[in-house]
């Protein structure tokens, strides 16, 4: 059986509300489907050969449509595959369409990300929200959105193609708006996985004066690659506070 090349992920996620507008963001991580309100959550998975994590994040549209969404981008999978990645969205736009139109929106925006044990890993991201990578202190997005509309008003016609890339120990892929791009972090980027989500989250805050939601996904172990991250990025820190009905349960670490 085939090493893996690092020894785990570490995912911390930073939700946070404006004023009087509460945080519909919806995270679907391994099976859970969690959202939460001035929240935070740090959770690690260890890095087998035989499976990849699996993180979204959906914003911008009803409750149903976040949950439906975050559930089918969020599953678990054995391994970062392009298509498999289409067909979640696609799967996603589906169950939104079956919604009542009552309960639809003008089309949620929705990001994912694939990382396999040994290093291959898929990203794609839909509207306001996209994946970003950190590597040596440079920082870049790794997904577009072509216009393809939004998870309930997909363009099928239109060409949707995730990105497929390498990922090696000391990476850091970050998933939130596509505000980030223009972030200016090159003097924090060494900072732990929650102080630099929360960064991110008020800077996304401060910028769009709406609800904000940062997934920092910390590559770590010292197999092979880069060097890992400084260990104050496994520091821990509160779980969401409030999970939807039916969904798996967190147990804080």
């Amino acid at each position: 059986m085939t090493e893996p090349g690092y020894d785990e992920w570490v995912v911390s996620v930073v939700t946070r509300g404006t004023g009087q507008h509460r945080n519909r963001d919806v995270i679907g991580l391994q099976g859970w489907v969690l959202h939460g309100d001035s929240s935070s959550l740090t959770l690690r998975f260890p890095a087998r050969p035989e499976t990849a994590l699996r993180v979204a994040l959906v914003a911008g549209g009803e409750d149903g449509e976040g949950r439906l969404s975050a559930e089918r981008l969020g599953r678990p999978v054995t391994g970062p595959a392009v298509q498999g990645m289409v067909d979640a969205f696609l799967g996603a736009d589906d169950a939104i369409r079956q919604l009542p139109e009552a309960d639809r929106s003008a089309g949620c925006s929705a990001a994912a990300l694939t990382i396999g044990a040994t290093g291959p890993a898929v990203a794609a991201g839909i509207g306001r929200v996209q994946v970003f990578r950190l590597v040596d202190g440079y920082f870049g997005q790794l997904t577009r959105s072509d216009s393809p509309g939004g998870l309930g008003t997909l363009n099928r016609s239109a060409e949707f193609r995730p990105a497929e890339f390498s990922t090696l120990t000391g990476d850091r892929l970050i998933i939130g708006a596509q505000s980030l791009a223009d972030a200016e972090i090159a003097g924090v980027a060494g900072r732990s996985g929650p102080w630099l989500a929360q960064f991110l989250v008020d800077r996304v805050a401060a910028d769009e004066e709406h609800e904000a939601t940062v997934i920092v996904v910390d590559v770590v172990g010292q197999a092979q690659g880069r060097a890992g991250p400084p260990s104050g990025s496994r520091e821990p820190a509160r779980h969401l506070p409030v999970l939807f009905p039916g969904s798996r349960d967190v147990v804080a670490g």
